[in-house]
């Protein structure tokens, strides 16, 4: 009986989409409870709002891994690997999570021209 997985790729499927709901659960509570120690931590009031935020902070982070592993399986070009892992570094995550949070704080800005 053969023990690996390489010729069965609908178990691979199936055990990365089990894990990757596993890691958005994980995350999708780790970030109200990074919340909840900040505003601890800082002494001011714990909010709904800051809950959510951290919540969804948390959500895209591990989507966006989930989705560079998920592509993994097309296999792409280096051209586009290289932009993925990229997108998938420290880097790329903390710069998608603090844009998503600023405009969820800040919100819509209107920009007019300069001249």
């Amino acid at each position: 009986m053969d023990m690996d997985n390489t010729n069965r790729p609908a178990i691979n499927i199936w055990t990365f989409f089990a894990l990757a709901a596993l890691d958005l659960a994980a995350n999708a509570a780790a970030g109200p409870a990074a919340v909840a120690t900040a505003a601890h931590v800082n002494g001011s009031p714990l909010t709904a709002r800051a809950m959510q935020i951290g919540a969804l902070a948390g959500v895209t982070k591990s989507g966006v891994l989930a989705f560079v592993e998920f592509a993994a399986y097309a296999g792409l070009p280096t051209a586009a690997w290289i932009l993925l892992a990229l997108v998938a570094s420290s880097f790329g995550t903390c710069v998608l999570v603090t844009a998503e949070v600023c405009n969820l704080v800040l919100g819509e800005s209107e920009c007019s021209p300069i001249f």
